[in-house]
């Protein structure tokens, strides 16, 4: 996870998630983190959009953004494809490890606009940010 004064590691989780697992998840990597007035956002998975997890979401965090989130190729179509999904963790570990705070609060200052370039665009490319 990644807020506006720095990031948290990161957890990959190789099996599948239901709303248990998801539940799970926010309670140990996610809760330990979270302040009043911080926002979680998340895609509409069914995992994070269940009964359950709304519920959870509800009696533990005040905000919760939800996003409909495209395929990230279809966001940025140049971007690498990934011959293994070891080759795309080591890829996004080195990248996380090397964000530094000012450059993940550049970020997290422009994803409204970002998000509102998506809807403009109906889904189409990004320019970089």
């Amino acid at each position: 996870m990644g807020g506006y004064n720095g990031s948290t590691s990161l957890h990959f989780v190789e099996y599948n998630v239901n709303s248990d697992v998801y539940t799970n998840i926010l309670c140990k990597s996610y809760m330990s983190f979270y302040q009043t007035g911080y926002i979680l956002m998340q895609d509409n998975a069914r995992p994070r959009v269940s009964t359950k997890t709304l519920d959870f979401l509800k009696e533990n965090i005040l905000i919760v953004i939800q996003l409909k989130i495209l395929m990230v190729r279809r966001l940025n179509p140049g971007s690498k494809v990934y011959r293994s999904l070891d080759e795309l963790i080591a890829e996004i570990n080195i990248i996380w490890d090397s964000l530094e705070v000012d450059e993940i609060r550049r970020m997290v200052q422009s994803f409204p606009s970002r998000l509102t370039e998506v809807v403009e665009n109906k889904g189409g490319n990004l320019r970089n940010y």
